[in-house]
């Protein structure tokens, strides 16, 4: 029997332009989709991620296809022997094996450890008027 291949998923993690917004925590995502839910994804490559003003880039693999993508797990955890940092996220992408690309907007601080659950949506940072 010939081995199923893995289906690919693109993650892009854009992280807010403030001072201190980068985190040296564990930054990992389950993709939730109408056929199931990925295996939980530590987003992670050599060297430092998380920046502050960086948009980092990711594929993540799946055993099989997701369906429409409901909402992605944002899970903020212990990375070795490190005490905890603040996170500014600005939002997610998620380009699916058919090339449509998801924005799942988050534009907050994620404190200590958690598992945020963000929804596909337009959102963006408000812009004050003077007048």
């Amino acid at each position: 029997m010939a081995a199923v291949p893995a289906v690919t998923y693109k993650i892009r993690a854009a992280t807010g332009d403030y001072f201190f917004g980068g985190t040296m925590d564990s930054i990992s995502i389950t993709l939730v989709g109408t056929h199931g839910e990925s295996p939980k994804f530590q987003l992670d490559k050599y060297g430092k991620d998380f920046s502050p003003g960086e948009v980092e880039e990711f594929v993540v693999e799946t055993p099989r296809e997701l369906g429409a993508l409901l909402l992605v797990r944002l899970h903020k955890e212990p990375y070795r022997f490190f005490p905890p940092t603040n996170w500014n996220c600005s939002f997610l992408e998620v380009e699916t094996p058919q090339g449509q690309t998801h924005r799942f907007p988050c534009y907050q601080w994620i404190l200590g450890y958690s598992t945020s659950e963000l929804r596909e949506g337009t959102g963006e940072k408000s812009k004050v008027q003077q007048s």
